[in-house]
C-alpha cells in the first residue's frame, strides 16, 4: 500500500531506541503481524464502529452531544492502535486527513495481503451496509493511501504543526507520560472549535477480577517503580482538570464504575485525595464541546 509512504519516517531502529526510553517499551510490545492478524480482537471489523455509537449513545444520553461528523474534518487519533483504529470510518466518511499517532505502530501490516483482503474489505462492506454505496471498493484503498498518515512517534516528539478539527482515542491517556504536556500539546494542535472524544481506562491492565487490585495500596509512585510506566495512574478529575487548564472545553461522562471485587484497603494517599466513586470509576469519557 502507498500508505507506507506517508508515514512520518523515523529509522526503524533510531524510533524503537526512541519509544522504549520514553515509554519503557519493549521489542516485544511491537505487535507482530501475524499476532495481529491472528486476533479476534484486532480483526473484529465491526469493532470501531461499535466503539464510537455506543460513546455517543452514553454522552447524549447525558449531555447535550452532537454526532461527530467526520466530511471534511483533519482528524487526529491518539493510540490507534495495529489496525489504525477509527482511520477506516473516517476516510469512507470524507475526512480531509486521518492522522494516526502511534509509536507501537507496525508498518509491515500494511504490505500484507491479508490486511487488504481480509480487513479492509470486511470493514468496507460493514460501513457501506451502514451508510450506503459511497464508492467502491478501490476507491477506499485510494483513499486510505491518500488521507492517512501514521506517526510512530509520541506526540510530544513529533513535528505536526497542522491543526486538527477532532480528536479521537479510545484507551490512550491512562498510557500517556508526561501527561500534561501532552495534553497541552493536543490543544495547540487543535483548531478553534475543534471536537474530542477520549475513552480514558482506569484500571489495572492487567486482567484481574477487581480492575483495581493492587492500584490502591501503593503510591502511584511506588506502583511505577515496580510494574513501570504501563498506567499513568491520573484518575478522572485529575484528567479532566488536565485537560480544562489545556485550554479544552470538557466533559467528564462516567461510563463504567466498578467497585466490585475489590478486597483491599487503599491507602490514605488515595483515600485523603478522592471520594470511593472517583477510585472505583473504571472508565469514562472526556469529551467536548457538547454543544458540537
Amino acid at each position: 500500500m502507498r500508505l507506507m509512504k506517508r508515514l512520518l519516517e523515523v529509522p526503524p531502529k533510531d524510533w524503537g531506541r526512541k519509544v522504549q526510553a520514553k515509554l519503557g517499551l519493549r521489542q516485544t510490545d511491537i505487535p507482530e503481524v501475524e499476532d495481529i492478524l491472528s486476533s479476534h480482537k484486532h480483526m473484529r471489523t465491526q469493532r470501531h464502529y461499535d466503539f464510537l455509537s455506543r460513546y455517543e449513545a452514553i454522552l447524549s444520553a447525558n449531555c447535550p452531544w452532537e454526532p461527530i461528523r467526520f466530511e471534511g474534518k483533519r482528524v487526529i487519533e491518539m493510540g490507534s492502535g495495529p489496525v489504525l483504529g477509527w482511520a477506516s470510518m473516517g476516510v469512507f466518511l470524507g475526512c480531509e486527513e486521518y492522522f494516526c499517532v502511534d509509536p507501537y505502530f507496525n508498518p509491515e501490516i500494511l504490505e500484507t495481503p491479508a490486511y487488504k483482503d481480509a480487513y479492509l474489505l470486511n470493514v468496507y462492506k460493514d460501513l457501506t451496509a451502514l451508510y450506503g454505496q459511497r464508492m467502491t471498493f478501490e476507491e477506499f484503498l485510494s483513499r486510505m493511501d491518500e488521507r492517512v498518515v501514521i506517526v510512530r512517534e509520541v506526540l510530544l516528539d513529533s513535528n505536526l504543526e497542522r491543526k486538527f478539527d477532532l480528536a479521537l482515542s479510545n484507551s490512550c491517556f491512562e498510557h500517556v507520560f508526561p501527561l500534561e504536556e501532552t495534553v497541552i500539546r493536543l490543544h495547540e494542535l487543535t483548531a478553534p472549535g475543534g471536537r474530542f472524544l477520549h475513552l480514558v481506562d482506569f484500571g489495572n491492565h492487567q486482567g484481574t477480577k477487581s480492575p483495581f487490585k493492587g492500584l490502591y495500596t501503593v503510591t502511584p509512585e511506588e506502583r511505577i517503580a515496580k510494574h513501570g510506566r504501563l498506567v499513568n495512574l491520573a484518575r478522572g478529575k485529575d484528567v479532566l482538570r488536565i485537560f480544562k487548564e489545556a485550554g479544552f472545553e470538557a466533559v467528564l461522562v462516567p461510563y463504567c464504575p466498578f467497585p466490585e471485587f475489590y478486597d483491599e484497603t487503599p491507602i490514605p494517599y488515595w483515600t485523603e485525595r478522592y471520594t470511593a466513586e472517583e477510585l472505583f470509576l473504571k472508565t469514562a469519557l472526556i469529551a467536548g464541546p457538547v454543544s458540537g
